[in-house]
């Protein structure tokens, strides 16, 4: 049996909150937080949707240990996600001008081999960095 990226809640599991809040979340977040000042320069416009996508990727991070945690994801795939997001992480701070297409490639293979539940945190968190790379194509670094 693999090792545990996080600890076991126990017997009581967390209800998933309704759609309609996990969607209001998601607007909310995807809209608010990713978008510089209009009279940001280029550099800063850059900053800004590098610290954003490491803001996104910790809370991948977070949800899949989370879910591990309460059974909901398995060894191997909270491993996936967690060896992702140190990668990510490292290659936004080394290529501050680069990293998007080089992180978007490695997360879409990590979304392909872990899927994430229905309605779970992960599913949201991976909306969330979905629209921020969609942000990110259409007028960022």
């Amino acid at each position: 049996h693999g090792r545990r990226v996080g600890p076991r809640l126990g017997v009581m599991r967390p209800r998933p909150l309704p759609a309609s809040v996990l969607l209001l979340a998601l607007i909310l977040t995807s809209t608010a937080a990713s978008c510089p000042p209009q009279t940001a320069s280029p550099e800063q416009r850059a900053a800004h949707y590098a610290n954003e996508a490491v803001l996104k990727i910790g809370e991948i991070q977070s949800a899949a240990i989370s879910a591990n945690a309460a059974g909901a994801l398995t060894d191997r795939h909270a491993v996936t996600v967690v060896r992702f997001t140190t990668a990510a992480v490292r290659t936004i701070r080394q290529t501050p001008f680069g990293w998007a297409p080089l992180v978007k490639t490695a997360y879409t293979e990590v979304k392909l081999a872990v899927p994430a539940p229905p309605g779970s945190a992960l599913a949201t968190t991976y909306a969330v960095l979905d629209a921020l790379f969609t942000t990110i194509q259409t007028g960022a670094p």
